[in-house]
């Protein structure tokens, strides 16, 4: 990085607030957009990703940029919100696990990747942590008023700030006590997810006219929705007020696209959140700070949520190396930010869809350029091309295609084929028995088979390995190594 290293971070989140609902993301005339002007300034003084993707759901966007690492690496490709479901592992290098050496570092606000309350600490690796656990703070419009609160590791039924205003609080006094240490804050507002919910007036002016009734909510809920982005960027606007910008870099994206009962146009309610459509994955990303080249500029260059990773450790200017066991999907959009040419361009990336509480077809998306490809678990595909057809009307597979065309979709066939859970062996030794290290990859059983020729298939399983599970990965021991040569395998079952 050639702009000055060692930047405060400060990474905002919202949740389910798609492309469609921001002025500085979405043009289209027919929509509605709330006032969102502190939003709109960092804008106008930053760098706007106008091709920026996330995954459908809530929880695989958080875990891919508190790791660097897609969801079928991660094992996090679904919304969490089984109680004692997994979430992200002690195994992953977090981005404060990452930034140790050099930031103080807290998160704020919404967690759901694992319904443990230690686990925003334990796994996630937060030295403070204060918020939600779940993926909604409750049911009714009163939940924003009324919440169970965590702070590292201790639960608190019955919140009564409203939650938006209480995220900001926190995050404001764990500023204040850093002095001149440099620090990396994540702030995940609950806002704008449900409950609709009329939001304090002074922080919503704008819709202070709605009656805020249940029935009103339920028959119109688009302009609570609103409200609650005003109430949001009202209190950015009060965070950002407290904070030296000129020694601040501020990401802010949304984590995946809007519900269906209030998405406006250009997307369609059944190409929402859920889904691998465009509605469901385009997200508002924007950067804005100190170092951007040319401010008030755009990029068309397809982006990925799992890129917040690697732009953060380079923006902060982490010194801590990344375990060499672990495969991470995350690239660094600094040479955008400086303007200059960004190498992987060209790189597709994926978007992931699966589990049981998933609403729309589950399934995989890859998309490289302008083309994206999609293929549902049913094992349906369809192909687009984005540049020509940007709310993907046209199935290219319903035609013959062009020789570019055909080129494109066996490029991104082979990268969803690619893109497969294996582990990555790291390391080998004999110390009595052998032993192989592999780094960390999640959803599969790892098994050591040996065989005493290579041209022989996966010769025995040796069923009593002994498997022990490090930092940021596994080691296999062969316990009883049998006389002479032998050949090892991991494999996944």
């Amino acid at each position: 990085m050639t702009a000055a290293a060692t930047r405060n971070v400060l990474l905002v989140i919202a949740d389910d607030l798609g492309a469609d609902g921001l002025a500085f993301s979405n043009t289209n005339a027919a929509a509605s957009l709330p006032p969102t002007p502190h939003l709109n300034a960092l804008a106008a003084r930053g760098l706007v990703f106008r091709q920026a993707c996330g995954n459908p759901t809530c929880s695989p966007s958080r875990a891919a940029m508190l790791t660097g690492r897609y969801g079928f690496r991660s094992g996090v490709t679904e919304i969490l919100d089984t109680p004692g479901a997994p979430g992200v592992q002690t195994n992953e290098f977090t981005l404060p696990e990452a930034l140790v050496a050099t930031h103080r570092c807290a998160s704020f606000g919404k967690w759901h990747l694992g319904n443990n309350a230690s686990a925003p600490n334990h796994n996630g690796g937060w030295p403070s942590f204060s918020g939600s656990l779940g993926g909604a703070l409750g049911t009714t419009a009163a939940s924003y008023y009324s919440w169970t609160k965590v702070s590292n590791g201790v639960t608190r039924a019955g919140h009564a700030t409203y939650a938006t205003t209480d995220n900001l609080n926190d995050a404001l006094t764990w500023l204040a006590a850093q002095g001149t240490n440099r620090w990396m804050l994540w702030l995940a507002f609950n806002a704008p997810h449900a409950p609709f919910h009329k939001p304090p007036a002074n922080l919503a002016p704008h819709y202070a006219g709605l009656s805020g009734t249940a029935p009103d909510i339920q028959q119109n809920p688009r302009p609570y929705y609103e409200a609650a982005v005003e109430a949001m960027d009202s209190e950015l606007g009060r965070l950002l007020a407290s904070i030296d910008t000129n020694e601040t870099t501020i990401v802010f994206l949304g984590d995946n696209g809007t519900p269906g009962r209030v998405i406006q146009p250009p997307y369609a309610s059944g190409r929402a959140k859920d889904s691998l459509y465009e509605g469901g994955v385009r997200v508002p990303f924007l950067i804005a700070g100190p170092d951007i080249v040319q401010p008030g500029r755009a990029s068309d260059i397809a982006v990925h949520s799992v890129d917040v990773y690697a732009t953060v450790l380079e923006l902060a200017g982490a010194t801590t190396p990344l375990p060499a066991g672990l495969v991470f999907d995350s690239r660094s959009l600094v040479p955008i930010l400086l303007n200059q040419p960004f190498a992987p361009a060209q790189d597709a990336i994926l978007m992931e869809n699966t589990g049981a509480m998933v609403e729309g077809a589950s399934g995989r998306a890859a998309r490289r350029g302008s083309y994206k490809l999609l293929r549902f678990t049913s094992g349906v595909e369809e192909f687009y091309d984005l540049a020509a057809d940007p709310l993907e009307t046209s199935n290219l597979l319903t035609a013959p295609l062009t020789g570019a065309q055909q080129i494109e979709l066996e490029l991104l066939r082979q990268r969803l084929n690619e893109w497969v859970n294996t582990p990555v062996i790291v390391g080998q030794r004999w110390t009595g028995g052998f032993e192989v290290e592999a780094g960390w990859f999640a959803n599969a059983n790892l098994s050591l088979w040996r065989s005493s020729n290579l041209q022989l298939p996966a010769g025995s399983r040796i069923t009593n390995a002994l498997i022990q599970i490090l930092d940021h990965g596994f080691r296999l021991t062969d316990p009883t190594p049998s006389a002479g040569a032998g050949f090892y395998r991991v494999r996944t079952d």
